[in-house]
């Protein structure tokens, strides 16, 4: 501090005794008449003491000057001492145009350590030289708006030595240093509060994804829940259905029964009945022709034996059909081969045919046992109750099914009518074999229209093969 003063006080001295020679030359210059050295000492009065009263007032103001040049250095000091331990940097530059910035003319000690540049280096710097490219276009439009509201705060990066990125906040304002307006930088670093922000985002990037995924949880659970309601809901109709089903499968099966038992007994009474009392009739004849012509006795007991055989034939054949063991022992091939070559010799020997795969170790005996029972069902309709003329049978084995079609020329019906239980037809079964097919887990269809004949046609899946537990 002692030598700042003694510093101003000499140069204040030095300035007094300029002044002083400086006003002798000009008094010799205009008062030649008297000496140089008289001017210089004397002055234009003559007096002594008029030159060491300036001389006193010089050394006072000298001295006056060297206390103020002392303060002023110790305010200079202090607001710099202030100025470098402010923890943001703080830059200063002139006021330019946008497009054309003035380097930095000040910045304190935490610039320097925040940008890693010394005074020197930053002091060759331009803002520009510390932007991103990129953020170039947004600080022309800012250094804008700061000259005409005179202050500006804006985010931003900053590029230190290494092109590092900084982020920053900068509070930017015209002030005037030294009588000049300058620009004045205050910069803050949030490099702490981006990752704090960066970490707060991320938590709730990840909450709201625990949210989404919670959300989609339990709306797939609600869906979940509502399908299984749905389900509940479809299977207790199903259910309901199902017993329905179940109930007119009943009805439908006491039906069928009821309709075999009368045709049993038509059978029993329109075969068996009228071959016994033709049987009664022949042994009444037997006993008056007793004793009489032997010839004719003879001839009366040989037709009474044949007509005992072809009861005993009928008497098979309505066992065969209450009960077809056939089936069960040769199979579902021959029992139809036999089952036509019967009508062929009750009716007519070209009547029908048949065409089939070899099907018998594709199904089961209960299956075989129902397909036989159709078989009679759809003979016994053509020829008794459609008075048909010709029948043909065709059976074909595939893949996973086997398909069974019958046609015949007889008088033909109304569908319709008969599966409604009207008409003179309702008697004909046709329902009775829509329902062994559907117990067959097979499909039934049948077309006809008057005097066109009928066609038949089912299929039964070959994996149904090992079921025998279905019942009739």
């Amino acid at each position: 501090m002692c030598k700042i003063k003694f510093k101003a006080f000499a140069i204040m001295l030095i300035a007094s005794l300029v002044f002083w020679l400086g006003d002798a030359i000009a008094d010799y210059y205009y008062h030649r008449e008297l000496s140089f050295l008289n001017h210089l000492i004397f002055g234009i009065g003559g007096e002594l003491q008029d030159r060491f009263i300036a001389l006193i007032i010089m050394l006072l103001l000298s001295i006056v000057l060297s206390r103020y040049i002392v303060k002023l250095n110790e305010s200079e000091g202090r607001y710099r001492q202030l100025f470098d331990h402010i923890n943001d940097p703080i830059l200063v530059q002139p006021i330019a145009t946008a497009d054309n910035p003035e380097k930095f003319i000040d910045a304190n000690q935490s610039a320097y350590q925040k940008l890693g540049y010394n005074r020197e280096e930053l002091l060759r710097l331009s803002p520009s030289d510390i932007i991103p490219a990129e953020k170039s276009q947004e600080m022309s439009a800012l250094m804008q708006r700061l000259l005409i509201e005179k202050r500006a705060f804006f985010e931003t990066s900053l590029l230190n030595k290494t092109n590092d990125r900084i982020p920053v906040e900068i509070n930017a304002r015209i002030c005037n240093r030294g009588g000049e307006s300058t620009i004045l930088w205050e910069v803050h670093d949030i490099a702490d509060r981006k990752q704090a922000e960066d970490a707060l985002r991320k938590a709730y990037d990840d909450l709201e994804a625990r949210v989404i995924e919670r959300t989609a949880e339990l709306t797939e659970a609600n869906i979940t829940l509502n399908r299984a309601l749905e389900e509940r809901k479809h299977a207790k109709q199903a259910f309901e259905e199902s017993a329905e089903q179940l109930g007119i499968l009943i009805s439908r099966l006491l039906d069928v029964e009821e309709r075999e038992r009368q045709r049993i007994s038509a059978e029993l009474h329109d075969e068996l009945g009228q071959a016994l009392t033709l049987l009664k009739f022949k042994i009444t004849s037997l006993e008056k022709s007793f004793g009489k012509d032997p010839q004719i006795f003879a001839e009366d007991c040989e037709s009474m034996l044949h007509y005992v055989d072809g009861t005993i034939e009928n008497v098979r054949r309505i066992s065969r059909a209450l009960s077809p063991t056939i089936v069960a022992e040769f199979g579902l091939s021959f029992a139809l081969e036999y089952l036509f070559e019967e009508f062929r010799e009750y009716y007519d020997p070209q009547c029908c045919s048949i065409e089939m795969d070899e099907i018998n170790q594709l199904l089961s005996q209960q299956v075989q046992t129902y397909i036989y029972r159709i078989f009679q069902e759809i003979l016994t309709n053509a020829f008794k109750h459609g008075n048909a003329t010709h029948l043909a049978a065709v059976i074909r084995k595939h893949e996973d099914h086997i398909a069974f079609n019958v046609e015949d020329n007889g008088k033909g019906f109304d569908v319709g009518g008969v599966l409604a239980g009207k008409g003179t037809h309702k008697g004909t079964g046709i329902g009775a074999m829509r329902e062994r097919v559907g117990m067959m887990g097979g499909s039934f269809d049948m077309s006809s229209r008057e005097n066109s004949g009928t066609l038949i046609t089912f299929t039964i899946p070959v994996s149904r093969n090992t079921s025998d537990d279905a019942t009739l």
